[in-house]
């Protein structure tokens, strides 16, 4: 069995889902996701969110507080205790496998890859080397749960109908909590409408005549206060709910030629489940404004700027 522990937004849950669901098909074994994490109440440091996987295909059984989940807390190092199972009976796995990777930081842990025993991950796995080897599968899980309702749908499909005129290229502009949370304001920070600025200047010499497909949490922000090429089109937050606009948000740009991506998992999702080979993606060269010195998620065939 491999238990992942989901948390944060819905990039960062992509990830915590694509290394177990590597290691239960290499493992030949079930998938449980801890979404614990949700049930209690956040600190104040922290980003609300909710479980938001459910609107993908995803594997697996999920494992709330109220079912019956309820590990222990995990350090490094540390074998896991926990338990899992529904209300009416519960049964006590011990001396599962920790495996942990800190927030901060993106070498890839090469025993993470190699386990071969029930594991417990805790962390954020933000590199591609973890689940590269099943990408298919990833893309075939990562597609949407239910039908786009007709009105959501015709909205995509005029936009991306213009890639019959132009390549698309999907830009996001990260907000948000980068801009609204003093705690991930400092470690994160936004790009500024410098880096955008070369960032499109690289994109027209690589796709000359690109249409840029604008997407962000805060799109009223960016059509009053940033510069854009005159023929972008800003992505309009419809109504829908957020778990399920954000996962359609990720489909549309993995749908369009070449991506632009802010220092997000959510746009880094986007461009990966482009599949064509061909694609042009540029991405900020430091990610984080603190431990630079750190790494980054952004695959090595990237461009970064």
């Amino acid at each position: 069995m491999i238990v992942t522990r989901i948390i944060g937004g819905l990039g960062n849950q992509m990830f915590q889902y694509a290394i177990a669901r590597n290691l239960s098909i290499h493992n030949k074994s079930s998938i449980v996701l801890d979404t614990s994490w949700f049930d209690r109440g956040r600190p104040n440091t922290d980003t609300q969110r909710s479980f938001s996987l459910s609107a993908f295909q995803i594997k697996g059984r999920v494992l709330s507080s109220a079912l019956g989940g309820v590990p222990v807390s995990v350090e490094p190092g540390k074998k896991c205790r926990f338990h899992v199972g529904d209300a009416a009976k519960r049964q006590p796995f011990q001396g599962f496998e920790l495996l942990y990777t800190p927030q901060l930081g993106y070498p890839v842990d090469r025993d993470a890859m190699n386990v071969r025993e029930s594991a417990y991950l805790s962390g954020y796995w933000q590199r591609q080397e973890y689940f590269n080897t099943i990408a298919d599968v990833i893309r075939s899980d990562f597609t949407l749960s239910y039908p786009v309702p007709e009105s959501r749908k015709k909205y995509y499909n005029g936009i991306l109908q213009k890639s019959l005129l132009y390549p698309l290229v999907s830009l996001h502009v990260r907000r948000g909590d980068y801009i609204s949370n003093p705690n991930a304001a400092s470690h994160h920070g936004t790009m500024s409408q410098d880096w955008y600025n070369l960032a499109i200047e690289e994109m027209n010499k690589l796709v000359p005549g690109a249409c840029f497909i604008i997407f962000s949490d805060d799109i009223d922000w960016c059509r009053k206060n940033m510069i854009f090429p005159s023929n972008s089109i800003f992505v309009e937050q419809l109504d829908g709910g957020l778990e399920k606009r954000d996962a359609e948000e990720i489909i549309l740009m993995s749908k369009c030629a070449h991506h632009i991506i802010a220092n997000s998992s959510f746009s880094w999702w986007g461009a990966w489940l482009n599949a064509n080979p061909k694609k042009y993606v540029i991405a900020p060269r430091n990610w984080t404004l603190t431990h630079a010195d750190r790494g980054s998620p952004v695959p090595a065939e990237w461009i970064t700027i």
